[in-house]
């Protein structure tokens, strides 16, 4: 259904007939509850916490030792629902950094990583880059951003020095 359609429909409900619908809505679906708590009451940062917990979450066991596979796909679901809740554009970009940066630290315990992970850490960090530089914030992560390339190098694959290139080309 499109959003003219729907607009048409609710249009034709009165204001309590709204209301139901979505207080219906509220408890159908945890996503919905996720999004009007935090358009009734935003808290970027506390949110951003929490999402940094599942994160860690998913390269940490709960003894603390790291997992051996740790959930990168999870990882990225996390940090595009916290975003589509529309918090503010810094804390998404903390978010992003945080991963990316757990990424490395995770191929830095490894003797040699699979491929997957190091394209997984590389896919974050041009996430990151590309989200950073869309809201002209590359000044203020630039420290950061070299500091994940830096402590790429000798990992393997060559990840150091393709994370330079994108950090490159978003410096240009």
């Amino acid at each position: 259904m499109s959003k003219a359609k729907l607009k048409k429909h609710f249009d034709t409900l009165t204001r309590d007939q709204v209301v139901e619908v979505v207080l219906d809505l509220y408890d159908a679906r945890k996503e919905a509850k996720e999004y009007l708590e935090f358009y009734l009451s935003p808290d970027s940062e506390g949110l951003m916490e929490k999402a940094r917990l599942k994160i860690r979450g998913y390269f940490t066991a709960r003894t603390g030792r790291p997992l051996r596979r740790p959930k990168f796909g999870k990882c990225a679901k996390v940090i595009a629902d916290y975003a589509s809740l529309s918090p503010d554009s810094r804390c998404v970009a903390e978010l992003m950094i945080y991963y990316t940066e757990l990424g490395v630290d995770f191929l830095k315990g490894m003797r040699r990583g699979r491929e997957q992970h190091y394209t997984s850490v590389k896919t974050a960090f041009a996430r990151a880059v590309k989200f950073i530089a869309s809201q002209g914030m590359l000044p203020e992560y630039a420290p950061r951003l070299r500091a994940i390339i830096d402590d790429t190098d000798r990992r393997g694959w060559g990840l150091a020095d393709l994370l330079l290139d994108i950090y490159d080309s978003a410096i240009q």
